[in-house]
């Protein structure tokens, strides 16, 4: 299954590379997977099993993710969060929301719940409020409440959170014009990648204000995170 869209993979400072890779492929080699979650390539040695975005690209980009391919994206998502620790939330996160497409499967929430638990090194009061609650904006509301008690945490990580909460909660709710409108601090803020997710999401999902989109993108385009050509 070809990309509805090309998938920008990040490779230093603002250059940017595009791939137009068949999902299938990549998702039958799983060699293919460990180089394309590698940030831009630069380490050939050492897999760099926690960057998820290329890797999480075709939940976003395709509408029919074929179950062999979903299945391992899952599996991928979940070895790459296991491989995390609380200073960096981006990766636990980003395997939530692959595993929140695919929520008809009961199995797929259970690997979510055990991924938390995995992550939090089995707390009992984050993993007993997880088992009581199957709604994955809730997941990462109390992923998020937890995080904020942590002090030691940079106010980096917690904006990040907070730009994953959005993805979740615009992908499962109707739409909220506030919501979208502080995407534009995000994108001002450099995480182009989270916010041309969830400008995808809005698309998709969403009769989104298209002035309010046609903005966001043209702030993006502006930072030089992609050409118009890309975000059009």
């Amino acid at each position: 299954m070809e990309p509805r869209f090309r998938v920008p993979t990040v490779v230093s400072g603002q250059k940017v590379y595009f791939f137009t890779k068949s999902w299938k492929a990549v998702c039958d080699n799983e060699d293919e997977m460990i180089k394309l979650s590698r940030p831009g390539y630069r380490n050939r040695n050492e897999p760099n099993l926690t960057t998820l975005g290329p890797i999480a690209a075709p939940v976003f980009f395709n509408y029919n993710v074929p179950e062999k391919c979903a299945d391992k994206l899952a599996n991928f998502a979940l070895s790459a969060g296991q491989r995390s620790d609380l200073a960096t939330v981006g990766p636990l996160t980003d395997a939530l929301i692959c595993l929140s497409f695919f929520m008809p499967d009961s199995s797929y929430r259970d690997r979510a719940k055990h991924l938390c638990g995995v992550f939090f090194g089995g707390k009992h009061d984050v993993y007993e409020l997880l088992e009581r609650d199957d709604d994955y904006r809730s997941i990462i509301s109390i992923l998020s409440n937890h995080c904020l008690a942590d002090e030691s945490l940079p106010q980096e990580n917690l904006e990040q959170l907070q730009l994953k909460y959005f993805i979740l909660d615009l992908a499962t709710s109707r739409d909220d014009y506030g919501k979208w409108k502080a995407l534009m601090r995000f994108a001002e803020r450099g995480y182009y990648w989270d916010t041309l997710v969830l400008i995808t999401l809005g698309e998709r999902f969403h009769n989104v204000n298209v002035e309010l989109r046609k903005r966001l993108i043209n702030k993006i385009v502006h930072l030089g995170w992609c050409s118009n050509v890309y975000c059009s």
